[in-house]
């Protein structure tokens, strides 16, 4: 019996505490909570998600147009978009540029576009199209590359922002697109379809990290750590015995400190799009609507009760915990006291936020939040034809049936020239030769082949996507 579990077992309890050579897992247990106590930046989750709601659009014959991204559009009204943005820095920079240079620059093609052989700026809504066909009720690894498109602009985008300590945009949940946005959208010949949503997984920490956010995720991540102490330590004062509370107190911990960590991440994370909403870009509107004026008075004071609720209830029922009494656990009245109303305090505190947020996101998502008119005014807009994959795809066939007729044009011109020379070169009996003695060079009387196949290969492949 003994042999048999002799060769059944491996003595690695030295793995607890390390040797020279390794670290025991003691020792990086403690070295990763120093590591998060520290060094925050450092601490979990490594991506920030991020949700991003858009419609997609067809025009009146039930044709994909492109993709509308609410939140690309209210970057786009501020003039906040990469493209704008480097357009503002380089004008600056060159006061006295010409058009031309202003033309050469990458950022021209995408903010400017030419109708009626005139060069105009495009509008915020034009800029908010992403010229992609987003269809989840058909093949779905074209639905899935479509995502990927709209994923990769995005979080450029966002990215962009997070290192110039700028603000994203307010959440749009999808549900409330077209509804605060595009019901006029029939003015210009167009429809809204399929609202849906991505995540965006935006790295932990960034390139450069703002200050507002570090105090935001950081400084919650610690609140986490701490609460998931003092609860520990309470429940170590009122286990009774100090084998006993060593045993709970790890466990709390274990069973705390990391859903504290992501639970109090994602809260930082609602309160930092929620201040978008109070930013200098975002902050003010048009228009009130009173309508939506009256919708958010409505849940908002809903809400508050709510929160306040579970803040009383979370403060009542640490305080009432049979742990705080003195009696052989050796703290003094005082210390018992501070430990009390600092761990009600904590506790109530993290409920309160999370109660708060978690129900602003339930309301922003389903039924919207906030008192401005964010209808679109499509009569004001120049954007009365976007152009469609399907369009641009015909252009570009259209474009190569012409360079195709214009090379067979003179692909017959020279058919002709060397069967008006064959005459001359087969009446000499003889081969004639050059000064270098080499034969004269004769012009085929048939097309390269590889323009032939080059042509049809790229009907075939345009042919495909349409």
């Amino acid at each position: 019996m003994i042999q048999w579990l002799s060769e059944r077992l491996e003595f690695d309890f030295k793995d607890l505490w390390g040797s020279e050579n390794s670290e025991g897992d003691i020792k990086k247990f403690y070295k990763n909570g120093h590591m998060m106590w520290t060094q925050p930046k450092e601490a979990p989750p490594v991506l920030r998600k991020q949700s991003l709601a858009f419609m997609c659009l067809k025009d009146n014959e039930n044709n994909d147009v492109g993709t509308f991204i609410p939140e690309l559009y209210e970057l786009a009204k501020v003039g906040g978009t990469i493209a704008q943005q480097e357009r503002d820095a380089w004008l600056k920079q060159h006061p006295g540029a010409t058009p031309e240079d202003y033309r050469d620059q990458p950022f021209f093609n995408t903010l400017h576009k030419v109708e009626n052989e005139k060069i105009r700026e495009k509008t915020p809504f034009e800029l908010s199209v992403l010229n992609v066909v987003y269809n989840d009720e058909g093949v779905r690894k074209k639905a899935a590359a479509a995502a990927r498109k709209i994923e990769a602009h995005m979080t450029k985008e966002y990215l962009y922002r997070i290192k110039n300590n700028q603000f994203l945009p307010p959440y749009v949940a999808k549900f409330q697109i077209e509804s605060d946005y595009l019901k006029n959208l029939d003015k210009i010949g167009l429809k809204a379809v399929r609202p849906r949503d991505v995540d965006l997984n935006l790295p932990n920490p960034g390139e450069k990290t703002p200050l507002l956010e570090r105090a935001m995720h950081y400084g919650a991540q610690r609140m986490a750590l701490i609460s998931t102490m003092l609860l520990a330590v309470g429940v170590f004062v009122a286990s009774g015995s100090i084998a006993t509370g060593l045993f709970a107190a790890l466990g709390v911990v274990l069973a705390e400190w990391c859903g504290k960590e992501f639970g109090m991440f994602g809260a930082a994370e609602s309160v930092l799009r929620s201040l978008s909403h109070f930013s200098a870009q975002f902050r003010w509107g048009e228009k009130i609507s009173l309508k939506k004026t009256l919708k958010t008075a409505v849940l908002f004071t809903a809400l508050a009760f709510a929160t306040y609720g579970v803040v009383t209830g979370a403060w009542i029922g640490i305080m009432s915990l049979p742990w705080w009494s003195t009696t052989g656990t050796g703290f003094s009245a005082v210390a018992m006291n501070v430990m009390q109303h600092g761990l009600a305090a904590l506790v109530s505190g993290v409920a309160g936020v999370t109660t708060f947020m978690g129900g602003l996101e339930s309301v922003v998502f389903f039924w919207g939040f906030g008192i401005w008119h964010k209808q679109i005014d499509f009569t004001k807009e120049q954007c009365l034809e976007i152009p469609s994959e399907e369009k641009h795809l015909l252009e570009k066939l259209a474009k190569l049936e012409q360079k195709y007729n214009k090379n067979q044009n003179r692909l017959d011109i020279l058919k002709k020239r060397s069967q008006d020379q064959a005459p001359d070169i087969s009446a000499n009996s003889s081969r004639t030769t050059n000064s270098l003695g080499e034969l004269p060079e004769q012009v085929s009387n048939t097309p390269p082949q590889d323009l032939i196949d080059n042509h049809q290969e790229e009907r075939r492949r345009i042919g495909s996507r349409l």
